[in-house]
């Protein structure tokens, strides 16, 4: 009898192991061939893990950025007979290419369920971006996407909400909310929180290194600390990028050498990190729901981040954090200071961190939501 078979697309085989790889191992344990697309994985670090877990891997000419005709034409092609090669009855497409070129291609193919996880807007969604030619177009084609979607999955109401505004979507029934990612909280363990002399917290920022991260607001809200509490250390984990407000090297420089920050640079085990603070903090401008904030949770952290969509829905505000005002660097700064002032407020977020995380974003809870959604039944 022969398997169905579940297709992945995605831009980065790290993204893969890291935010879907249980997803993947629940759909197999329904009796699915799995089969993932993504760009290098063959050569990847990851390759021989996948394959263990019984994965089928194809690797696909895909740039993260830039939209050069030639490359995207060739991105198609192979996408094209990949997929036609693969005949999949279920395909999940996840990032903006991936997302748009795996949805048209699994149409015009003929593929039975579609489905597109809308993970966090990007770039493309920003205000300086939506004006632009190619962005334009970007968003014309997102369009074409949805409509051979038979779902479009999003971890927050405000991204579903921005899509219907913008004309994205036009049937809302193919419209369905999940709780991020989720999180494995078996392997992010609840760790004790550092005790630092005097009771003196300290913070950590988890986050590519992108204005619209909030990394601005970090670095001058420290500024203010610092004029009061030289003593509070502020980490910084997450690597430049290429994207086009990725922060400089110059810059980054710039921050270690005025002592504002201990730069973590880039690791594949975050919970080391997150282990030697207690408070994490992403001020970011929007997301989808943040990995790094449900890491920390999961490791028994208290949280600042801002009121911002994606963001809002990892704290109840005052009680397993605070939630900021976006690009407000004096909000970000009275929570440090509130935090700094009344440490002992630290353990009690911290257990309530946990505490959210175990009803709402355990990452078995999460994969159910996504299995339900894209009709997976068991067929082992």
């Amino acid at each position: 009898m022969l398997k169905n078979k579940f297709l992945i697309v995605s831009n980065d085989s790290k993204s893969i192991v890291n935010f879907r790889l249980d997803l993947l191992l629940e759909i197999k344990s329904l009796g699915y061939e799995v089969n993932i697309i993504s760009p290098g994985i063959n050569n990847s670090s990851y390759s021989s893990m996948l394959s263990d877990h019984g994965f089928n891997l194809y690797d696909l000419s895909l740039s993260r950025v830039g939209m050069n005709p030639l490359n995207e034409f060739r991105t198609l092609y192979e996408l094209y007979f990949t997929i036609k090669r693969i005949k999949p009855d279920y395909v999940l497409s996840y990032t903006i290419k991936p997302c748009i070129y795996g949805s048209i291609v699994s149409k015009i193919l003929g593929v039975k369920s579609i489905n597109m996880l809308i993970t966090g807007l990007g770039y493309v969604f920003t205000e300086q971006s939506k004006t632009k030619k190619t962005n334009r177009a970007i968003l014309g084609l997102y369009k074409i996407a949805c409509s051979c979607a038979n779902n479009i999955i999003f971890q927050n109401n405000d991204d579903a909400s921005l899509f219907k505004e913008m004309g994205l979507i036009s049937d809302f029934k193919k419209i369905s909310l999940v709780n991020g990612s989720g999180v494995n909280c078996n392997l992010f363990p609840v760790m004790p929180l550092k005790k630092k002399i005097n009771c003196i917290p300290n913070f950590l920022m988890v986050s590519r290194l992108l204005k619209d991260k909030g990394i601005y607001e970090y670095i001058e809200a420290i500024r203010m600390v610092k004029k009061e509490s030289p003593e509070v250390v502020f980490g910084l984990l997450g690597s430049l990028d290429d994207n086009p407000l990725s922060v400089s090297l110059n810059e980054l420089n710039k921050w270690i050498d005025e002592d504002l920050i201990v730069y973590h640079g880039y690791t594949n085990n975050v919970k080391d990190i997150i282990k030697e603070y207690n408070v994490i903090v992403l001020p970011s401008y929007r997301e989808g729901v943040p990995r790094a904030i449900l890491e920390g949770m999961a490791m028994g952290r208290a949280i600042v981040t801002t009121n911002a969509p994606g963001c809002r829905e990892t704290v109840i505000d005052g009680v397993n954090g605070f939630l900021v005002e976006p690009k407000s660097n004096h909000s970000l700064y009275l929570a440090f200071a509130k935090l700094i002032k009344e440490p002992y407020l630290i353990e009690n977020m911290s257990k309530e961190s946990l505490s959210l995380i175990r009803a709402k974003f355990e990452v078995g809870l999460v994969n159910r939501q996504m299995i339900t959604i894209m009709a997976l039944t068991d067929v082992a």
